[in-house]
Protein backbone atom coordinates (compact mmCIF):
# COMPACT_ATOMS: atom_id res chain seq x y z
CA UNK A 1 0.00 0.00 0.00
CA UNK A 2 2.94 2.52 1.02
CA UNK A 3 4.39 1.71 -2.40
CA UNK A 4 1.14 2.36 -4.60
CA UNK A 5 1.28 5.62 -2.47
CA UNK A 6 4.80 6.84 -3.31
CA UNK A 7 4.01 5.95 -6.79
CA UNK A 8 1.06 7.64 -6.76
CA UNK A 9 3.28 10.99 -5.33
CA UNK A 10 5.56 10.47 -7.84
CA UNK A 11 3.04 10.70 -10.68
CA UNK A 12 1.14 13.36 -9.06
CA UNK A 13 4.96 15.54 -9.21
CA UNK A 14 5.68 15.16 -12.67
CA UNK A 15 2.56 15.77 -14.05
CA UNK A 16 2.74 18.67 -16.44
CA UNK A 17 3.87 21.59 -15.07
CA UNK A 18 0.19 23.52 -15.69
CA UNK A 19 -1.28 21.03 -12.76
CA UNK A 20 1.70 22.44 -10.14
CA UNK A 21 1.60 25.27 -7.50
CA UNK A 22 4.38 27.23 -8.16
CA UNK A 23 5.27 30.80 -7.10
CA UNK A 24 3.71 33.40 -9.35
CA UNK A 25 5.27 36.75 -9.85
CA UNK A 26 2.92 39.58 -11.27
CA UNK A 27 3.73 42.63 -12.96
CA UNK A 28 4.40 45.90 -11.61
CA UNK A 29 1.25 47.97 -10.17
CA UNK A 30 -0.76 50.36 -12.80
CA UNK A 31 0.98 53.74 -12.40
CA UNK A 32 -1.13 56.72 -12.77
CA UNK A 33 1.26 59.38 -12.58
CA UNK A 34 4.54 60.10 -13.95
CA UNK A 35 7.00 57.82 -11.86
CA UNK A 36 10.67 56.90 -12.92
CA UNK A 37 11.39 53.78 -13.93
CA UNK A 38 12.84 51.91 -11.05
CA UNK A 39 14.79 49.80 -13.34
CA UNK A 40 16.62 52.81 -14.95
CA UNK A 41 16.45 55.44 -12.00
CA UNK A 42 17.27 59.14 -12.97
CA UNK A 43 15.20 58.36 -16.30
CA UNK A 44 12.07 59.84 -15.69
CA UNK A 45 10.01 57.34 -17.56
CA UNK A 46 6.52 57.13 -17.38
CA UNK A 47 5.85 53.45 -17.28
CA UNK A 48 2.75 51.38 -18.68
CA UNK A 49 2.97 48.36 -16.37
CA UNK A 50 1.38 46.47 -18.35
CA UNK A 51 0.06 46.82 -22.05
CA UNK A 52 -1.53 45.23 -24.71
CA UNK A 53 -2.53 46.08 -28.33
CA UNK A 54 -4.04 44.38 -31.53
CA UNK A 55 -3.76 45.48 -34.66
CA UNK A 56 -1.90 48.81 -34.10
CA UNK A 57 -4.87 49.97 -31.30
CA UNK A 58 -4.63 49.29 -27.77
CA UNK A 59 -6.54 46.34 -26.37
CA UNK A 60 -7.09 45.58 -22.80
CA UNK A 61 -7.92 41.80 -23.88
CA UNK A 62 -5.52 41.52 -26.92
CA UNK A 63 -5.38 38.35 -28.93
CA UNK A 64 -2.13 36.79 -29.00
CA UNK A 65 -1.11 36.17 -33.04
CA UNK A 66 0.68 37.31 -35.82
CA UNK A 67 3.72 38.06 -34.40
CA UNK A 68 6.03 40.57 -36.22
CA UNK A 69 3.35 42.05 -38.78
CA UNK A 70 1.20 45.05 -38.81
CA UNK A 71 -1.32 43.03 -37.24
CA UNK A 72 0.45 41.42 -34.34
CA UNK A 73 -1.82 41.25 -31.04
CA UNK A 74 0.73 41.12 -27.90
CA UNK A 75 0.61 41.38 -24.08
CA UNK A 76 3.43 42.94 -22.52
CA UNK A 77 4.16 43.83 -19.24
CA UNK A 78 6.77 45.16 -16.83
CA UNK A 79 8.10 43.23 -14.08
CA UNK A 80 10.42 43.34 -10.97
CA UNK A 81 14.07 41.90 -11.47
CA UNK A 82 14.29 41.55 -7.90
CA UNK A 83 10.59 39.47 -7.32
CA UNK A 84 11.72 37.22 -9.98
CA UNK A 85 15.37 36.36 -8.67
CA UNK A 86 14.18 36.08 -4.85
CA UNK A 87 11.60 33.54 -6.70
CA UNK A 88 14.41 31.58 -8.00
CA UNK A 89 16.50 31.56 -5.54
CA UNK A 90 13.80 30.39 -2.88
CA UNK A 91 12.96 27.08 -5.49
CA UNK A 92 16.77 26.55 -5.96
CA UNK A 93 17.47 26.59 -2.04
CA UNK A 94 14.43 24.17 -2.04
CA UNK A 95 14.81 21.91 -5.49
CA UNK A 96 18.23 22.24 -6.09
CA UNK A 97 16.89 24.03 -9.55
CA UNK A 98 14.28 26.38 -11.30
CA UNK A 99 12.45 26.25 -14.22
CA UNK A 100 10.05 29.29 -15.27
CA UNK A 101 6.83 29.61 -17.50
CA UNK A 102 4.84 33.13 -18.59
CA UNK A 103 1.45 32.34 -17.91
CA UNK A 104 -1.41 34.15 -20.18
CA UNK A 105 -5.28 33.61 -19.32
CA UNK A 106 -8.07 33.30 -22.09
CA UNK A 107 -10.73 36.09 -21.31
CA UNK A 108 -13.76 33.92 -22.35
CA UNK A 109 -14.72 31.09 -19.97
CA UNK A 110 -14.74 27.86 -20.92
CA UNK A 111 -12.48 28.49 -24.70
CA UNK A 112 -9.48 26.55 -25.03
CA UNK A 113 -6.57 27.99 -26.68
CA UNK A 114 -6.23 26.54 -30.19
CA UNK A 115 -4.38 23.17 -30.35
CA UNK A 116 -2.48 24.90 -33.48
CA UNK A 117 -1.63 28.24 -31.52
CA UNK A 118 2.39 28.90 -31.18
CA UNK A 119 3.06 30.91 -28.68
CA UNK A 120 5.95 33.87 -28.91
CA UNK A 121 7.46 34.94 -25.82
CA UNK A 122 10.42 37.53 -25.83
CA UNK A 123 12.29 39.58 -23.55
CA UNK A 124 12.48 43.31 -24.84
CA UNK A 125 14.92 45.88 -24.25
CA UNK A 126 13.07 48.36 -26.14
CA UNK A 127 12.53 52.39 -25.04
CA UNK A 128 10.29 55.13 -25.91
CA UNK A 129 10.98 57.99 -27.82
CA UNK A 130 8.90 60.77 -25.65
CA UNK A 131 10.60 59.37 -22.60
CA UNK A 132 7.62 57.68 -21.53
CA UNK A 133 4.92 55.22 -22.28
CA UNK A 134 1.14 55.34 -21.87
CA UNK A 135 -0.59 53.36 -19.53
CA UNK A 136 -3.60 51.30 -19.28
CA UNK A 137 -5.99 51.74 -16.17
CA UNK A 138 -7.47 48.38 -15.22
CA UNK A 139 -9.32 46.44 -17.83
CA UNK A 140 -9.12 49.19 -20.17
CA UNK A 141 -8.52 49.64 -23.82
CA UNK A 142 -8.01 53.51 -23.88
CA UNK A 143 -5.54 55.65 -22.06
CA UNK A 144 -7.46 58.29 -20.49
CA UNK A 145 -6.86 61.79 -19.16
CA UNK A 146 -5.07 61.97 -15.91
CA UNK A 147 -3.67 64.01 -13.43
CA UNK A 148 -0.37 64.06 -14.24
CA UNK A 149 0.65 67.16 -12.28
CA UNK A 150 -1.16 66.65 -9.39
CA UNK A 151 -3.46 69.88 -8.71
CA UNK A 152 -6.98 68.14 -8.92
CA UNK A 153 -7.42 68.69 -12.53
CA UNK A 154 -6.67 66.61 -15.75
CA UNK A 155 -7.28 69.46 -17.59
CA UNK A 156 -4.61 71.24 -17.01
CA UNK A 157 -1.86 68.82 -17.22
CA UNK A 158 1.00 69.35 -19.68
CA UNK A 159 -0.18 68.69 -23.29
CA UNK A 160 2.33 66.02 -23.97
CA UNK A 161 1.37 63.89 -21.67
CA UNK A 162 -2.70 64.36 -22.55
CA UNK A 163 -2.13 63.46 -25.94
CA UNK A 164 -0.07 60.60 -25.30
CA UNK A 165 -1.26 59.07 -22.57
CA UNK A 166 -5.03 58.63 -24.08
CA UNK A 167 -6.04 55.99 -26.70
CA UNK A 168 -5.39 57.97 -30.40
CA UNK A 169 -6.36 54.80 -32.73
CA UNK A 170 -2.68 54.46 -32.62
CA UNK A 171 -0.26 51.07 -31.92
CA UNK A 172 2.32 53.54 -30.33
CA UNK A 173 -0.42 54.83 -28.19
CA UNK A 174 0.01 51.64 -26.73
CA UNK A 175 3.12 52.40 -25.59
CA UNK A 176 5.17 56.35 -26.65
CA UNK A 177 1.88 57.55 -27.13
CA UNK A 178 0.81 59.08 -30.45
CA UNK A 179 3.89 61.39 -31.10
CA UNK A 180 6.42 58.97 -29.92
CA UNK A 181 7.81 55.33 -30.96
CA UNK A 182 9.16 52.12 -29.64
CA UNK A 183 12.83 52.48 -29.35
CA UNK A 184 15.47 49.87 -29.51
CA UNK A 185 18.24 49.10 -27.30
CA UNK A 186 20.46 51.60 -29.40
CA UNK A 187 17.92 54.34 -28.94
CA UNK A 188 16.69 54.45 -32.63
CA UNK A 189 13.37 54.83 -33.21
CA UNK A 190 11.53 51.98 -34.71
CA UNK A 191 8.24 52.19 -36.03
CA UNK A 192 6.64 49.15 -34.27
CA UNK A 193 7.31 47.69 -31.02
CA UNK A 194 8.38 44.35 -32.79
CA UNK A 195 10.74 45.80 -35.07
CA UNK A 196 12.42 47.15 -31.57
CA UNK A 197 12.79 43.99 -29.98
CA UNK A 198 14.23 42.04 -33.21
CA UNK A 199 16.63 44.53 -33.50
CA UNK A 200 18.59 43.95 -30.55
CA UNK A 201 18.16 40.06 -30.71
CA UNK A 202 21.32 39.33 -33.12
CA UNK A 203 23.45 40.73 -30.56
CA UNK A 204 21.60 39.46 -27.66
CA UNK A 205 19.80 42.54 -25.92
CA UNK A 206 16.41 41.33 -26.57
CA UNK A 207 15.54 37.87 -26.48
CA UNK A 208 12.55 36.41 -28.76
CA UNK A 209 11.68 32.26 -28.36
CA UNK A 210 8.85 31.09 -31.01
CA UNK A 211 7.49 27.87 -30.68
CA UNK A 212 8.86 26.91 -27.19
CA UNK A 213 6.27 24.03 -25.46
CA UNK A 214 3.41 24.65 -23.88
CA UNK A 215 0.52 23.43 -22.10
CA UNK A 216 -3.23 24.93 -20.57
CA UNK A 217 -5.42 24.61 -17.39
CA UNK A 218 -8.51 25.57 -16.21
CA UNK A 219 -7.80 28.85 -13.78
CA UNK A 220 -9.97 29.70 -11.39
CA UNK A 221 -8.97 31.70 -8.94
CA UNK A 222 -11.11 34.83 -10.31
CA UNK A 223 -13.24 33.13 -12.98
CA UNK A 224 -12.92 30.10 -14.48
CA UNK A 225 -10.85 29.97 -17.62
CA UNK A 226 -7.97 28.58 -19.52
CA UNK A 227 -4.59 29.52 -18.61
CA UNK A 228 -1.59 28.63 -21.25
CA UNK A 229 1.61 27.78 -19.73
CA UNK A 230 4.81 28.72 -21.73
CA UNK A 231 8.25 27.36 -21.07
CA UNK A 232 10.27 30.46 -20.66
CA UNK A 233 13.68 29.77 -18.95
CA UNK A 234 15.57 31.05 -20.83
CA UNK A 235 13.72 34.14 -21.85
CA UNK A 236 12.91 35.20 -18.18
CA UNK A 237 16.61 34.63 -17.44
CA UNK A 238 17.63 36.93 -20.13
CA UNK A 239 15.31 39.41 -18.86
CA UNK A 240 17.09 39.44 -15.61
CA UNK A 241 19.71 39.28 -16.34
CA UNK A 242 20.00 42.21 -19.17
CA UNK A 243 19.02 45.90 -19.78
CA UNK A 244 15.22 44.65 -20.82
CA UNK A 245 12.19 46.51 -19.96
CA UNK A 246 9.51 44.08 -20.69
CA UNK A 247 8.17 40.26 -20.71
CA UNK A 248 5.46 39.43 -23.55
CA UNK A 249 3.47 37.44 -24.80
CA UNK A 250 2.32 36.95 -28.70
CA UNK A 251 1.81 34.06 -31.22
CA UNK A 252 2.96 33.31 -34.39
CA UNK A 253 -0.44 32.14 -35.92
CA UNK A 254 -3.09 34.66 -37.49
CA UNK A 255 -5.81 33.70 -35.14
CA UNK A 256 -4.66 33.56 -31.46
CA UNK A 257 -7.21 33.35 -28.57
CA UNK A 258 -7.71 36.93 -27.11
CA UNK A 259 -6.26 36.82 -23.49
CA UNK A 260 -6.75 39.31 -20.15
CA UNK A 261 -4.50 42.16 -19.77
CA UNK A 262 -4.72 46.06 -18.79
CA UNK A 263 -3.98 44.90 -14.99
CA UNK A 264 -7.60 43.35 -14.99
CA UNK A 265 -8.26 42.43 -11.56
CA UNK A 266 -5.40 44.33 -10.29
CA UNK A 267 -3.21 42.30 -12.39
CA UNK A 268 -4.34 38.41 -11.22
CA UNK A 269 -5.13 37.40 -14.65
CA UNK A 270 -2.24 39.81 -16.73
CA UNK A 271 0.68 38.13 -18.41
CA UNK A 272 2.72 36.97 -15.27
CA UNK A 273 5.18 34.02 -14.11
CA UNK A 274 5.77 31.41 -12.86
CA UNK A 275 8.72 30.09 -11.24
CA UNK A 276 8.58 26.70 -10.61
CA UNK A 277 11.72 23.80 -9.57
CA UNK A 278 12.51 21.86 -12.68
CA UNK A 279 10.72 18.54 -13.27
CA UNK A 280 13.64 16.33 -13.10
CA UNK A 281 14.41 17.69 -9.70
CA UNK A 282 10.93 16.68 -8.11
CA UNK A 283 10.75 13.20 -9.80
CA UNK A 284 14.48 12.46 -8.09
CA UNK A 285 12.44 13.94 -4.91
CA UNK A 286 9.97 11.26 -5.10
CA UNK A 287 12.50 8.68 -5.75
CA UNK A 288 14.71 9.29 -2.92
CA UNK A 289 11.31 8.87 -0.96
CA UNK A 290 10.09 5.67 -2.76
CA UNK A 291 14.04 4.33 -1.97
CA UNK A 292 13.62 5.60 1.59
CA UNK A 293 10.77 3.60 1.82
CA UNK A 294 12.16 0.68 0.83
CA UNK A 295 14.81 0.62 3.19
CA UNK A 296 12.50 0.97 6.06
CA UNK A 297 10.78 -2.16 5.51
Amino acid sequence: MRHLLIVGLLLAIVTPLSAQTGTIVRHLPATYAPLEDPQFPGEGWVISWCVGWDSWNGRSKPPLRSWNTDSEGLAAAVFSKTDLQDAINAAVATYGSWDAQILVTSNNAGVFFPVDWVPVVGSADVGSSTGYIAYQGDGMSSHPKNDWDNDGDPNTAPISYLEDARQSQSHRNAGPGSTGSWTDWNDVAQTRFNAAVLSGVPGGQSMVSVGPAWTQFLWDDVVPSYTAVIDAKDVVSHYINSDALMLFASGNTSSGISVYGASQWGGAADIRVQITPEPVSLALLAMGGLVALRRRR
